[in-house]
């Protein structure tokens, strides 16, 4: 189970809680979502403080802006003449000024799958090695996810993809088929360069979620090794 898959999981656990305990009368699921969903974001800063300390700044970004938000569904803040050019003056200085490039390499042999997260962030990620897809989802943030390296089953393989206010630029071998599905809602899926792939290539598909973020697919020739 990837991280991502995680996170949506404990989400539609508790909407259904909430559905059910609203069914019997206990509490009312509409009043408790009206006034504690900035408690979304607190939980997201908390979860990129704690596993991403290098993106400290990002995490406590995303918190203070569930906290102010919080504040003001539970009435401690009434008037948003106050609170939202603040927020817009916070997440303006951190778009221009806070957004810092984290390298990763994942290696391997621990896991074939991959889980790339990009909250407020920049990401830049080289996968080598088999690779057996995974999930990307990228809000407010970039990633650069680099497959120039990896090896693709014949059989082919599935990535998730998520941009919300996002984008991806995507490296993968010329040899491999791209196949695409999913809205693009105000996005762009772009491939930028010719690409035909022989008949027998594996196929990457990509399951994509575009709202205002751009995906990049960069086909690039990988020379034969050299003997």
């Amino acid at each position: 189970m990837t991280r991502s898959q995680l996170m949506f999981g404990v989400l539609l656990i508790t909407a259904g809680v909430l559905l059910l305990a609203d069914r019997t009368g206990a509490v009312d699921a509409w009043q408790v979502f009206t006034t504690g969903w900035p408690a979304i974001l607190i939980l997201a800063g908390a979860a990129q403080i704690l596993t991403r300390p290098r993106n400290l700044l990002g995490g406590t970004v995303l918190a203070g802006l569930g906290v102010a938000l919080l504040a003001w569904t539970l009435g401690y803040i009434t008037s948003l003449a106050v609170l939202w050019p603040l927020l817009l003056i916070a997440l303006g200085v951190w778009l221009m000024t806070g957004r810092w490039p984290t390298l990763v390499h994942i290696d391997s042999i621990e896991a074939s799958d991959t889980d790339i997260v990009a909250v407020f962030d920049n990401r830049v990620v080289t996968r080598t090695g088999p690779f057996a897809g995974g999930t990307v989802t990228a809000v407010f943030g970039d990633i650069r996810l680099d497959l120039r390296h990896a090896t693709l089953d014949p059989a082919g393989t599935t990535v998730q993809i998520t941009t919300v206010f996002g984008d991806l630029d995507l490296e993968v071998p010329d040899t491999w088929k791209i196949q695409v599905t999913g809205p693009e809602l105000l996005g762009d899926v772009n491939l930028r360069a010719a690409h035909d792939p022989p008949d027998t290539a594996p196929v990457l598909q990509l399951r994509v979620v575009t709202i205002f973020g751009d995906i990049d697919i960069h086909p690039i020739p990988i020379p034969a090794p050299t003997t």
